[in-house]
């Protein structure tokens, strides 16, 4: 992220957004709203990816496949099934979406593996997290 950060027009912009970002994405988890939590981290995602893009020398970890994940999950959308997706600094869609939306999911997405991060035997919590059904994020 250096050349992004010292490079792209929008990186200044995008960083002053990460924590409003991340205050609605806790307050969703507070409410309970996929729909905000899923729009909210999805749009930061590619926000992050159009600083890379803007960054000199540009920088485009997608892949076909990506850009293609992509439209199945806005196709997805469409027809009213709730999935988002994130991706970090690579090529690989993360797809959020909730564990009743489960099965439908896998029809849509059948090569998908799926991992529920609140099973993790290495989740901890402490005082700052948020209670999220009998687990606790932060």
């Amino acid at each position: 992220m250096e050349i992004t950060r010292h490079s792209s027009p929008f990186f200044t912009q995008w960083n002053q957004q990460i924590p409003v970002d991340l205050a609605h994405i806790k307050q969703a988890i507070v409410d309970q709203d996929f729909v905000k939590l899923g729009e909210v981290s999805e749009n930061n995602a590619l926000k992050m990816h159009a600083t890379m893009l803007t960054a000199s020398p540009s920088i485009l970890y997608w892949q076909e496949e990506t850009i293609k994940g992509m439209q199945r999950v806005w196709n997805a959308r469409q027809k009213s099934i709730p999935i988002y997706f994130t991706l970090d600094a690579g090529p690989n869609l993360k797809l959020l979406f909730t564990h009743d939306k489960e099965e439908i999911i896998k029809e849509n997405f059948p090569e998908i593996m799926v991992i529920n991060p609140l099973d993790s035997p290495n989740l901890r919590s402490n005082k700052d997290d948020f209670q999220l059904g009998n687990r606790y994020i932060t």
